[in-house]
């Protein structure tokens, strides 16, 4: 392949796997454009998903799990303390795919990759075709449990106040391109608002699925950390978290 057109291949790649990033009122006007860093998880394999969810089914199988697995509550266990969130049954998909991640050990031992004190802290997966520390593939840990976006459950009552659990979305890359945007949630990939007065700006355009009820104080230790000065507000010391539902 000619190089010139190998690098701008390569270039045009990066952009578009930067996508996802829950964007504060201040980064929204103006605009910038971040290429969002992801940290691996250091865990044994992820348990595969044997009712493998796409596209097409993914509404007829997150609603057959969710009557199957009634739980809304998860213990998220981290280096800092431990936070307690209570989903909403409002929000049905969202609920029954955040129960199935954490059954299956998606998240155990993964990190809060972009943390932004006053605004939010993010976890969840990791960029495409990274590896974690194991050696093992990002996409094929997504693609154990499916490949499919969850459609958006919007709800005028479920609002980004503080200790707020929601799902990010490609909806500002999609508006950056000049497209409409795509308010389908990414199924792995969560923040938690930590701002004091929440962050009405993102209301009904992204899914809020669940709240914190306990460990405020962990909250606010993981948003307060230092981060880097440069780049992805990734943190200089990373806040592991292994969840467990609550049966």
């Amino acid at each position: 392949m000619n190089l010139k057109y190998f690098f701008i291949f390569h270039f045009s790649f990066l952009i578009l796997s930067c996508g996802e990033e829950i964007k504060s009122e201040e980064e929204l006007n103006p605009q910038k454009e971040k290429k969002e860093k992801k940290q691996a998880s250091n865990t044994p394999k992820v348990k595969v998903n044997k009712d493998y969810i796409n596209q097409k089914n993914v509404e007829e199988k997150l609603l057959a799990y969710g009557k199957e697995n009634p739980e809304t509550e998860v213990i998220i266990h981290t280096d800092n303390g431990d936070m307690k969130v209570r989903l909403y049954n409002e929000t049905p998909l969202h609920r029954a795919n955040f129960i199935m991640l954490n059954k299956l050990n998606f998240y155990d031992s993964t990190v809060f990759y972009r943390v932004i004190n006053g605004f939010m802290i993010q976890g969840g997966s990791a960029s495409a075709g990274e590896e974690d520390e194991l050696g093992r593939n990002t996409d094929q840990k997504t693609w154990s449990i499916g490949d499919y976006r969850i459609p958006a459950e919007f709800n005028k009552k479920l609002i980004h106040k503080r200790g707020a659990l929601a799902m990010a979305n490609d909806a500002d890359l999609f508006v950056s391109q000049g497209k409409k945007p795509d308010y389908t949630s990414d199924p792995f990939q969560f923040y938690i608002v930590h701002q004091r007065k929440g962050a009405k700006h993102l209301d009904q355009r992204y899914t809020v699925f669940g709240e914190v009820i306990s460990g405020f104080e962990v909250l606010d230790k993981i948003a307060t950390a230092p981060v880097e000065e440069f780049g992805d507000h990734y943190p200089l010391e990373p806040v592991k978290m292994w969840c467990e539902v609550v049966e």
